[in-house]
Order: structure tokens, then sequence, then C-alpha cells
């Protein structure tokens, strides 16, 4: 259903989509609306469409200037607001309905802020009781098919998961299953997966660390080939959230893009001067710029969010370390004892002058006292 909406003045048009009538709308009591008194009604930006010039759209922000209030710069009507779900990320435009003619204000359920947030706060708590109660009825098998599944992002959440596994096989396993696993990674074996990285160490102790970033169905599964006939040692799983990330990008992004939106409007003006067409057109340089790393920024988000860092580590056993090491000593002792007779002798080398020189000296000073003595009268 389409809805058509204006100021008082009519500079400022527009249309919006709705899927179903529109019969709820909140009446808001921030410090801004209780002033305006609108009744709001939220629909996804990209059913709203401006069908007058934006210049004529002044815009006021307040507080964390994260919404944009817009109003008509003739007559001062506010007809509408856009903002970024900082849940979903995706741009918003709230409605004054009071704007829309064809709406009856009469027949409307007016909430107010603190009965969204009530009907926003009760409800996932009943569901998350009954959810609950259903959990308990489950067989053990049940979370055990659950546990293979993987750490998954809940859904409308925006965490970024990475796993640390520490693993431990005999030697001769290391560098194959070092192999095996990128393999089984390019190959997709377990979904959608990409190797970022592959160390090897080989020697009597190998080691080695393979890191992954793959779908979340599929990190269990590869985990599980990793530390197949060996042991995982260690295991860190930790979770970094990006919601505020991906909201403030995403508020770049729109606001960039509005800011594009508007400067193309100026500039198809035929009474420009030449400086300002010039300083528009840089500026419009400067935001597509943004806008292309506001993209960018948002498209590694969403990776981080929907695949899994995972990073295998791999090393040999308890006892082949201690049995490397033991052999490793053995086998060193004979150039350990050579290297310290090479010292004693080197030493004794860099010793015997000085030897020779402290024994002429004490032979001299001892030669003295003698002869001092002899000069001395006897005693009576």
């Amino acid at each position: 259903m389409e809805y058509q909406g204006s100021c008082h003045c009519g500079r400022i048009a527009f249309t919006v989509q709705a899927d179903v009538p529109i019969k709820d709308v909140i009446d808001c009591n921030c410090s801004m609306c209780r002033r305006r008194g609108s009744l709001l009604w939220f629909a996804p930006r990209e059913a709203f469409q401006l069908g007058t010039d934006i210049a004529d759209v002044a815009t006021y922000q307040f507080n964390t200037h994260n919404i944009d209030h817009h109003h008509c710069r003739a007559c001062g009507t506010a007809p509408y607001s856009e903002a970024v779900d900082p849940r979903s990320g995706l741009p918003m435009v709230a409605i004054n309905v009071r704007c829309l003619p064809q709406v009856e204000l009469a027949g409307f359920v007016a909430m107010t802020a603190r009965r969204v947030w009530t009907r926003v706060l009760i409800v996932p708590a009943l569901l998350l009781v009954l959810a609950a109660c259903a959990k308990q009825s489950e067989s053990a098998a049940d979370a055990g098919g659950a546990a293979e599944a993987g750490v998954a992002s809940p859904e409308g959440a925006f965490l970024a998961y990475e796993h640390d596994v520490q693993v431990q096989l005999e030697a001769a396993q290391i560098a194959p299953r070092i192999q095996q696993v990128a393999q089984a990674c390019q190959n997709a074996k377990f979904g959608e997966c990409a190797v970022l990285q592959v160390d090897q160490r080989s020697g009597e102790q190998p080691s080695g660390e393979v890191k992954v970033r793959i779908a979340p169905k599929g990190v269990e599964s590869l985990i599980g080939l990793a530390g197949e006939g060996g042991k995982l040692q260690a295991r860190n799983t930790r979770a970094e959230d990006l919601a505020q990330q991906v909201a403030d990008t995403a508020l770049t992004k729109a606001r960039l893009e509005k800011e594009h939106a508007r400067l193309l409007s100026y500039q198809d003006r035929g009474d420009l001067k030449i400086e300002d067409l010039m300083a528009i057109t840089t500026r419009l340089s400067e935001i597509e710029a943004g806008v292309e790393q506001a993209t960018k920024d948002a498209a590694q988000q969403r990776r981080r969010i929907d695949t899994q860092l995972v990073t295998m580590h791999f090393d040999t056993t308890s006892g082949q370390r201690s049995r490397s090491e033991i052999g490793e000593a053995l086998s060193e002792s004979g150039s350990i004892l050579s290297t310290s007779v090479a010292f004693l002798i080197r030493a004794a080398a860099a010793l015997l002058p000085v030897g020779l020189v402290a024994l002429v000296m004490a032979w001299i000073v001892r030669a003295l006292i003698r002869r001092r003595r002899r000069k001395l009268p006897p005693k009576t």
C-alpha cells in the first residue's frame, strides 16, 4: 500500500510503501518529539521516495547525532527522520503519520516509548522461558548433535568468532596432517573455507600451524580432522561483538550517500559560481572515496561475522619431546666435551705468560726482603 505525505506548505512531498495498512504508531516521548507532537511509524529507507527538491529539506541533530530529523525550510513541518537501525545496520525512516493525509488518526493505537520498551523486553523474555522449557525435554543426543554444528552467531547478532586449537600428534603424522587439513579447506570439504596461512617446521621435533577462515558449520569437522589419531591438548574460543562497528559503518555510508545526492542536486543548478562548482566537485570526490572505503569495511565486517577464524597448532607428543631431548643431549655430549677441553687449553695457554711473570716478580720480592733483613743490626 502506498501512502503520500507532505509538509504543510508542500515543498516536501514523499511517498512511502507499506506491506499492510498502518495501524500502530509510536508516541515518542523524547525531548524532540514531545515538543512537536510526532506520531511515528517506521519503514525501511528503500520504501521511502522523496518527490521534491532535497534542497528544501533542512536537518537537525541532537544528543548522539545518530538521527537526522528533517523539516521544511519554509513552513517548519517535520514529516520524517532518518537513521540506521543499530541491530540490523539497515537504513530506516521514521514517518510522522500526522503528515499522511490518507491516515485516520482516530483509529490508531499509539504506544509510548515506555510501552514499546515493555513489549520489546517482556515478549523476548517469555519466548526465552518457553524455549528453556522446551530444551529441558530434549534428549542428550540432540544436545550432542547441536555441539557438532559448532558455535554460530545468533540471528541478529554481529559476533566474530575465533578458535585457537593445540593438537599433539606423532612426529611422523604432523607434516601429512598439515597438508591434509589445508587440502580439505581448499577443496571446501566442510563448507566454504579459505586458507590464510600454513607453517611447517621439520627436524627431530616437527611442528606447524594452519590458519583458515571457514563457515561456522564446518568448524567442528575441520578441528576433528586436525586432531584425528592424536590429542586435542587445548582449545580456546572467543568472540568479538561487531554490532557497534557495523552500525557505525552503515551510518557513515548512509550519511555520505545522502550528502552525495544533495550535492548532486546543487551541482545541477545554473546559478553556481565557478569556485562553488569546483568545491562541490572536490567534495563529491572525497565522498565517493569515503563511500568506497565504507563499503570495503562493511564487506570485511560481514566476512568476519559469516565465517570464523580457526588457528590449529600442531606439535609432537610430550614423550617424543623427552626422548628427543635426551637423544639430542647424548649426541651433543662429544662436542660439548671437546669444546670444554679446548677451552681449558686456551685458558692455560693464556695464563702461562702471566704465571711466569708472577713467578719472577715473587722471586725478586723475596730476594729484596732477604737483603733488607741482612742489613738490619742483630738483636741484643
